[in-house]
């Protein structure tokens, strides 16, 4: 954790590692190990890659 101008700030691995996260969340994927994966993140990031394909598909 960070402090900021009084406030905390929690760092997590998708803050500071985003390749080690993706690792990590692509092998609790494929393990059925749900439990281990970071929700909220891993749906900003899906989220995310439907966005740039939808935009992508309409320049083409």
């Amino acid at each position: 954790m960070i402090e900021t101008y009084g406030m905390t700030v929690t760092r997590t691995l998708y803050d500071t590692d985003f390749n080690f996260w993706v690792a990590a969340q692509v092998a609790a994927l494929r393990q059925g190990q749900v439990q281990n994966l970071d929700l909220e993140n891993l749906a900003e990031e899906v989220a995310g890659l439907a966005t740039s394909q939808k935009s992508a598909s309409a320049v083409t």
